[in-house]
């Protein structure tokens, strides 16, 4: 597919005239700067990699994140999607998907597809033929870390083995205190838990960092692998994964601290004017300031609140 490709100063004058899919989103840098879409995407133009933080399903930020992936795809190398939402195990699948192997209906058919494969983003890329990485790690992998611990990840074997970050990281930080204070309403656990409680969050935020750490390495190493000089890449993932530049970022960062990363991340208010709270100015390098997400049609059977996924 030709694409028509746009001068970024261009786009930058014509953004106002452009109606937009997503009204009810106002964008702002990190220091409260109101910011178009065409400004956004031109300071997203210099970095490696770029976390877009989602509330799985909501309408508005799918519809941005299309504008930001075209905008992003029309800067210097290739761009690559990076889901949460496929696992490792499904990169033979979205590789036959994206050669044209399979049709999506055959696709859809298969198991664990999850709500991702009516992502717009997801089925815009393939029509740009763009690469997809499925990052996550598969779920039963994380949830049998959530029930047992991981002690037993030693004793992997292939494949499986490749389906998991080569090191994990539980690390004692302000991502375990947000994960403690998201499972429990506190930021420490409670000297009065029962023990068997606090081994079973741990466990549950030890799955958390599984999923971060092999997220992270799913983008490292395809930006180690790649053949161009400037490979980039736009990682989709629920908020808490990337918010305030922890859980998947920070591991990232460790793994390549050399990439120039940003981050978006979405923004809850009940300000009708969409005004960025001084407060959130530290989740993002860009906010999107937008109303609680209610109930829709077609959501997940969870609410899309910011949360961990």
């Amino acid at each position: 597919m030709r694409r028509l490709l746009i001068p970024l100063a261009l786009l930058i004058l014509i953004a106002p005239l452009v109606a937009k899919s997503w009204p009810e989103v106002r964008i702002y840098s990190a220091d409260g700067e109101e910011l178009s879409l065409a400004e956004l995407t031109s300071r997203l133009q210099a970095c490696d990699v770029v976390f877009f933080g989602e509330w799985h399903g909501h309408p508005s930020i799918q519809a941005l994140q299309v504008d930001v992936f075209d905008s992003l795809a029309q800067g210097n190398g290739p761009l690559t999607l990076s889901l949460e939402m496929f696992e490792r195990d499904q990169q033979g699948r979205l590789d036959s998907l994206r050669a044209g192997a399979w049709d999506y209906d055959t696709f859809a058919a298969l198991p664990r597809t999850w709500s991702s494969l009516n992502h717009p983003l997801m089925r815009h890329a393939l029509e740009e033929g763009s690469y997809i990485i499925a990052a996550n790690v598969p779920r039963r992998l994380a949830s049998r870390v959530a029930h047992e611990g991981t002690a037993w990840l030693d004793s992997l074997q292939a494949p499986e083995s490749h389906w998991v970050a080569d090191t994990l990281h539980v690390w004692d930080n302000d991502y375990q205190r947000r994960f403690f204070e998201t499972m429990t309403g506190a930021p420490e656990l409670a000297d009065d838990m029962p023990p068997e409680s606090r081994a079973r969050i741990r466990n549950i935020y030890a799955a958390q960092c599984l999923k971060d750490d092999t997220m992270a390495w799913s983008i490292a190493t395809h930006m180690l692998l790649s053949s161009h000089s400037r490979p980039r890449v736009l990682h989709i993932c629920g908020d808490f994964h990337s918010r305030a530049g922890l859980g998947t970022v920070s591991r990232l960062r460790q793994r390549l601290p050399h990439l120039k990363i940003a981050i978006i991340a979405p923004i809850a208010v009940e300000d009708e004017e969409l005004n960025l709270p001084e407060s959130a100015k530290s989740e993002g390098d860009f906010l999107l300031v937008l109303p609680p997400p209610e109930p829709y049609e077609d959501a997940p059977r969870r609410r899309p609140m910011p949360g961990m996924n």
